[in-house]
């Protein structure tokens, strides 16, 4: 077994949001020693009402003892039976890709903001992206809308035109910049009066505001989510992964610029973890 290349794939795990020395570490080790082709893992976690389960696909490179993480099929199943299941494929591609969290904002019809990469050349770009459930590609994955830096969704300008209290202070300002752009719903206060008023907020780059709404549960997802004013660019085709020669640590440490922090912001932690 290649030891350094295990922990590469454990690093990856971390930060995609599938757990730090969690039972599916031990997992990963078990069919990597069995040296197979190729392996997949089965992973769940719960939000509110909602389960979120992902299959992730390991594949063995053209060198003995290198595996690689190509990508996971996200499930998203509610429990009340009122919406439908939701599922996609989301690809990994070096350090780029959405973490389980950040999947599931996606899923449930929330815009998610981050640094993206041009598959076919390898540049990077910031961009907002949202799935479009009215439309699927030749892959069966929902169509990717994104929304670059010209289509001038500026959120932090946006936040500033509503009495949030947040705001007031830097460090709380940026841990609400950083979860909405992450795709979360996020609770502040509205002080309107000298009254203070809880609302959940949530980042709407394709209108260029946000949604308010009086609390914080998909019911403030909208029907309508893509009508047709202004067309961003559309992403008709997942990320390819290329398999690698050698797949190695990241060439940049994660959470310095270009790499991706761990996602920590699970509802609450993986229950049940087994693989096949």
């Amino acid at each position: 077994m290649n030891q350094e290349n295990l922990e590469y794939l454990q690093e990856r795990l971390k930060y995609l949001g599938f757990g730090e020395n969690a039972p599916i570490n031990e997992e990963l080790k078990e069919q990597v020693l069995r040296d197979q082709p190729a392996f997949q893992l089965i992973t769940e976690a719960h939000f509110e009402d909602c389960r979120m389960e992902a299959k992730l696909y390991f594949e063995r490179s053209g060198v003995k003892d290198h595996y690689y993480f190509k990508r996971y099929d996200a499930l998203l199943q509610y429990s009340d039976g009122i919406e439908a299941d939701k599922q996609q494929t989301f690809y990994i591609f070096k350090k780029w890709g959405y973490t389980f969290k950040e999947a599931f904002n996606l899923l449930e019809g929330r815009a998610v903001y981050k640094k993206l990469v041009d598959k076919k050349v390898e540049v990077e770009y910031w961009a907002w992206s949202e799935l479009n459930f009215n439309e699927k590609d030749s892959f069966g994955n929902y169509k990717i809308k994104e929304y670059k830096e010209s289509y001038n969704y500026d959120l932090e300008k946006v936040l500033e035109m509503y009495p949030i209290i947040e705001l007031q202070d830097e460090q709380l300002k940026k841990t609400l910049i950083r979860s909405l752009q992450r795709g979360n719903i996020h609770p502040v206060y509205f002080v309107k009066n000298n009254k203070r008023d809880k609302v959940f907020i949530e980042a709407s780059p394709r209108k260029k505001t946000i949604v308010i709404s009086q609390q914080a549960t998909r019911a403030a997802v909208r029907a309508e989510k893509f009508p047709k004013p202004e067309e961003p660019t559309v992403v008709s085709e997942p990320l390819v992964v290329e398999e690698p020669d050698v797949p190695g640590p990241e060439s940049e440490t994660p959470g310095s610029e270009g790499g991706e922090k761990p996602d920590t912001q699970q509802t609450r932690p993986p229950r049940k973890r087994i693989y096949k």
